[in-house]
């Protein structure tokens, strides 16, 4: 969030923040509707599936680990494209005004 607000213009800093928050409760949303599809997929066949609801030593929470693991390598190599493609905004006199000091910031790749 500090990055999004450091980077965002002065007019613009509260809609900056309300949408990180949108962000997060985004992704709460997406990983409920993440385990239902995984249960719906692996519970086919009368099989306990690999997020049990009743006892988790039934099924293979494991597996299910490892397709997180998957989806955080893909977004770790999401974020390092975006790294290698972004670039600062230049520094605008509302921002020297208000005494924010991005000139002196390096990149974070």
């Amino acid at each position: 969030m500090g990055f999004f607000y450091s980077e965002a213009p002065h007019a613009m800093k509260g809609l900056v923040s309300s949408l990180s928050l949108a962000n997060l409760a985004m992704g709460s949303f997406l990983s409920t509707v993440l385990v239902s599809i995984t249960m719906h997929f692996t519970t086919r066949d009368g099989s306990p599936g690999w997020i049990s609801p009743r006892n988790l030593n039934v099924g293979h929470v494991d597996y299910f680990y490892w397709l997180l693991m998957c989806i955080t390598l893909l977004n770790v190599a999401a974020f390092g494209l975006g790294c290698r493609w972004y670039r600062r905004c230049a520094p605008t006199p509302e921002s020297q005004t208000n005494g924010s000091h991005t000139e002196n910031v390096k990149p974070y790749f």
